[in-house]
């Protein structure tokens, strides 16, 4: 609400940013705030907004957390948020967003490294890393993860 009425101040504001600021932490269930709106109700740009605000607090360093690993918060976000946040969209923002990864170096629970060459799109938090000349695919390994990006 606070970052609401200042954002209103501003002159020429856009109507639609302000309610996606207001509304970014409501939730398709209700379960968010500050109204306990569902579904359609929730603006669009909040809906927007609520999947990327999510996704950076968790791949961001706070001085009461460490930062986690994209692929460990697109796995949080694809099974923890599954009917909380819109599907189209927060589907489309993980796509998205793991496809930037691909070509980065990764550190597996293995302790290889290796560089990200494939994201599958049914299963977008285990890609496929290249560790020297074989291909590990998360998807099938389950005991392996990506630690740490570098």
């Amino acid at each position: 609400m606070i970052g609401y009425k200042l954002a209103e101040s501003f002159p020429g504001m856009n109507e639609d940013i302000l309610k996606g600021i207001l509304l970014h932490h409501e939730r398709e269930d209700g379960s968010g705030y500050p109204f306990g709106l569902k579904g359609d109700r929730i603006h669009e740009i909040a809906k927007i907004i609520a999947v990327a605000d999510i996704y950076d607090a968790m791949t961001s360093n706070r001085y009461y957390k460490e930062k986690r690993c994209p692929f460990e918060v697109i796995e949080y976000i694809e099974k923890e948020h599954l009917g909380t946040l819109d599907h189209r969209i927060t589907s489309t923002f993980l796509r998205n967003i793991a496809s930037y990864y691909i070509g980065e170096h990764a550190r597996l629970s293995s302790g290889e490294t290796g560089e990200i060459v494939y994201i599958n799109p049914y299963n977008i938090s285990k890609p496929i890393v290249k560790c020297a000349d074989r291909y590990i695919d998360l998807s099938t390994d389950s005991k392996i993860r990506i630690t740490e990006m570098s």
